[in-house]
């Protein structure tokens, strides 16, 4: 089973160009720190962590598959509600 979420019609309010390996590492496995804009990304591994995290307004991490590149990448950013989670 792949760890990649499905959403559609989402507005990205701000794409971070870090990575999450290159996040200060936290306490919390699923939490990483970023310098840059001083703010906790909360890894989301599954559709449920993500819409808390959109209910929470947390920046997040996951894993996307890029079309371009045929891949899963991982995008870092800040996602509003209005996303469409298959499911919901």
């Amino acid at each position: 089973m792949s760890d990649v979420i499905e959403i559609r019609n989402c507005v990205i309010r701000y794409a971070c160009p870090n990575d999450w390996d290159g996040l200060e590492i936290t306490q919390n496995v699923a939490v990483r720190h970023c310098s840059s804009c001083k703010r906790d990304v909360h890894l989301c591994r599954t559709e449920t962590e993500l819409h808390q995290a959109m209910i929470d307004d947390q920046c997040v991490a996951i894993k996307v598959h890029d079309a371009s590149k045929d891949q899963e990448t991982t995008l870092l950013g800040d996602i509003t509600l209005g996303c469409i989670l298959p499911g919901r």
